[in-house]
């Protein structure tokens, strides 16, 4: 299934702009670039090093073709991401599907099916954006590194409760996750599939 989502999705991004964009339809292309240095004054921590190094950078390209009267989208967004000596860092891709995924809205409900922008908190799709969050790191806690996006199908509704905006989702799929692990030779990336949840 994330094979056909995904072909599905970059194959009307590569074509989608090839075609004169007519009332029905939007073509849109965004991107960001962040480049950091970073020097770590006692300890490694976090692919930072005491020596320092500019080997972190998040670079992202997305592609998005709208159809406003139908409610639907296709969505792709390749990304590249370096991380320092961070003990994750050989996991990445040096190029990346980050997302890839068809959304289709039907009045305040919303469903997504592919590789997804996992539903978390505030900030979960835009967190990497420096541009947006000059400096700025979410919390660990609620924005863990590793648990970014959902292999299946999201299922959200919005509306006004009381005078405030209310979003609800449901998920199903696999969940990839990215992560740390201590082992005697000292801490190494590792990568699981996820189970459906």
């Amino acid at each position: 299934m994330r094979s056909l989502a995904s072909l599905v999705v970059v194959a009307t991004m590569v074509f989608g702009p090839l075609a004169e964009p007519t009332a029905a339809q939007r073509f849109t292309l965004n991107g960001y670039a962040t480049q950091a240095f970073g020097q770590s004054s006692d300890i490694d921590q976090r692919g930072v090093t005491t020596g320092g190094t500019f080997d972190m950078r998040a670079l992202a390209l997305q592609g998005r073709l709208i159809f406003p009267s139908t409610g639907t989208e296709f969505v792709a967004q390749l990304n590249h991401r370096r991380i320092g000596s961070s003990p994750v860092a050989p996991l990445l891709d040096d190029i990346a599907l980050n997302w890839g995924f068809v959304q289709q809205r039907l009045g305040p409900f919303t469903a997504k099916v592919g590789k997804i922008p996992f539903p978390s908190g505030l900030v979960n799709e835009i967190r990497e954006v420096g541009t947006i969050l000059p400096f700025y790191s979410a919390s660990k806690v609620f924005y863990p590194d590793g648990i970014e996006t959902v292999e299946g199908g999201v299922l959200g509704a919005a509306g006004n409760v009381g005078g405030f905006e209310l979003e609800l989702e449901a998920l199903y799929g696999g969940i990839p996750v990215i992560t740390t692990q201590a082992t005697p030779e000292g801490m190494v990336g590792k990568e699981y599939a996820g189970e459906n949840t």
